[in-house]
């Protein structure tokens, strides 16, 4: 097995990657090929993905292969399988194999599923909780076999991972309160600061849907001459959405625009205007195929994208790391990703480098145990602030957050993490 740098690379193997890279995202790539030249709007290319030697097969005979899962609240929603998907390809690219699993939309099945996914004997998985106080009981179902896990979006206020123990490798999330904001002031803008808004939620107690709300809620306050109608609670689908937007139609004599928590929701709302032949601008969050055709095809404003396939694959790479002996430090245990905007000027973009081919990762590159020295998230990581995160929700009287969340220590894994963004190829 050879482990080369990209500059160790073969140019035979190297230029044919480029060929690739130039005939799918249209890019004049400068010498050598690793510099772009010029780059579409809301792409930047810095690399070409090169594999650096290590192939599944390599990576399988030094460390073997195991089966890697994914508790998933609802593998129907779009997100998820964009999510399953990059898990997919995560497991595929380090020799593991992978188990997609549908909470179908059920907390108690979900705990469940869980505990029957540890008893069978699966060394590491992801998931994303339900509602937050679904932890509690997914944290006991991993430390009692000493199974590590991560887990996104849904978490317990003033409860890091740390708290819970060693078994809890990280909490992963968009920063949901800055991506309610985005969609809210994008959305207001167009409406040019007047007018009646409605917000469709998701889940009563989601975490994400809360932080995501008070950031609509900041927001508002800067336009005084927008009104917001009501707040509906969605179970996250597109049917659920829509008969509340249906009734909402009925029921609220004018609706201006459209919030709303996830994508899933939002087309659930188009869905609903457009069987009666209507139009509303219609702002959510995620990113995926089918909300970016219909922003591309000038049916939707926008969505904040949250780069569900990278996502659903980081958290196998994360895992992977741990289950051979890499040890996160506290700040790196609760983590931000990044998000952009993407509207009518960068929406064919997103699709094309997301639906027509190979995903754009390089997942092995992430690992932390396969790269120690020069692994490249690919994707901007930060460390979130708790003190930041849950500013909404009252501290425990006593509650002192454990060491490694200090304000110094989570300025050293926000430089460290900033110095390994080394592919940038999404700003």
């Amino acid at each position: 097995m050879t482990n080369k740098s990209v500059s160790g690379i073969g140019r035979d193997v190297l230029q044919s990657r480029l060929d690739i890279m130039l005939s799918r995202r249209s890019l004049l790539l400068g010498a050598g090929g690793l510099a772009a030249a010029t780059a579409l709007p809301g792409l930047l290319t810095t690399n070409a993905f090169a594999q650096d030697g290590w192939t599944p097969e390599d990576i399988a005979e030094k460390f073997g292969s195991v089966e890697m899962a994914d508790s998933w609240h609802s593998l129907v929603l779009a997100i998820i399988a964009d999510r399953a998907a990059g898990g997919e390809a995560a497991a595929k690219a380090l020799g593991q194999t992978y188990r997609p699993v549908s909470a179908e939309l059920n907390p108690g099945k979900q705990v469940a599923d869980i505990q029957a996914i540890a008893n069978t004997g699966v060394p590491a998985f992801n998931c994303v909780p339900l509602e937050a106080p679904n932890v509690e009981a997914i944290y006991r179902a991993a430390a009692e076999r000493g199974i590590p896990f991560t887990a996104s979006y849904n978490s317990p206020a003033w409860k890091t991972p740390v708290d819970y123990g060693p078994e809890y490798s990280g909490y992963f999330a968009m920063d949901d309160r800055a991506a309610g904001r985005e969609m809210a002031r994008r959305l207001f803008d167009h409406l040019e600061g007047k007018g009646t808004v409605i917000y469709l939620a998701g889940l009563a107690g989601a975490t994400a849907s809360n932080l995501r709300g008070a950031g609509i809620a900041e927001v508002l306050k800067e336009y005084p001459n927008i009104i917001l109608a009501t707040e509906q609670n969605t179970d996250f689908s597109q049917a659920d959405a829509q008969a509340k937007m249906e009734n909402l139609l009925g029921s609220i004599s004018q609706i201006d625009g459209v919030l709303a928590a996830t994508d899933d929701i939002g087309i659930g709302a188009y869905n609903a205007l457009r069987i009666r032949g209507e139009k509303r601008p219609i702002v959510s969050i995620d990113g995926g195929q089918q909300v970016w055709e219909l922003i591309r095809d000038g049916n939707y404003l926008g969505s904040v994208n949250g780069f569900s396939h990278w996502s659903g694959g980081y958290f196998l790479v994360r895992l992977f790391d741990v289950l051979h002996g890499w040890v996160p430090e506290p700040a790196e245990r609760m983590m931000f990703w990044q998000t952009t905007w993407v509207d009518r000027s960068n929406a064919a973009i997103y699709l094309d480098a997301f639906y027509n081919g190979d995903l754009p990762y390089d997942f092995a590159r992430m690992s932390r145990v396969l790269h120690p020295e020069d692994w490249d998230t690919q994707q901007q990581l930060t460390p979130m602030d708790p003190n930041v995160l849950w500013q909404d929700d009252a501290k425990p009287d006593g509650y002192e957050l454990p060491a490694g969340y200090d304000a110094a220590s989570i300025e050293k894994i926000g430089k460290l993490y900033a110095d390994h963004w080394v592919t940038r190829q999404f700003t």
